[in-house]
């Protein structure tokens, strides 16, 4: 299984996902999937940064500056 074909496959899948998001109603199912989406999009980053050979900046977003909500503080 080559990279390339690893991201066009992603790529897919979120367009899918995001596709199936708009239909769903507002609520935990359509949170969830977009939260899904997200790491998606991220893990496409990692990858083609991966394999640009030195062409693209690392992803920014890789460490979430924000706490999570369920985290003492």
């Amino acid at each position: 299984m080559s990279k390339a074909s690893q991201a066009d496959r992603l790529s897919d899948q979120i367009k899918a996902s995001r596709e199936k998001a708009g239909r769903l109603p507002a609520g935990p199912e359509r949170d969830d999937l977009l939260r899904k989406v997200e790491q998606d999009e991220l893990a496409l980053r990692v990858i083609q940064w991966v394999t640009s050979s030195g062409d693209l900046p690392p992803p920014s977003g890789l460490i979430p500056m924000t706490r999570h909500p369920l985290r003492r503080k």
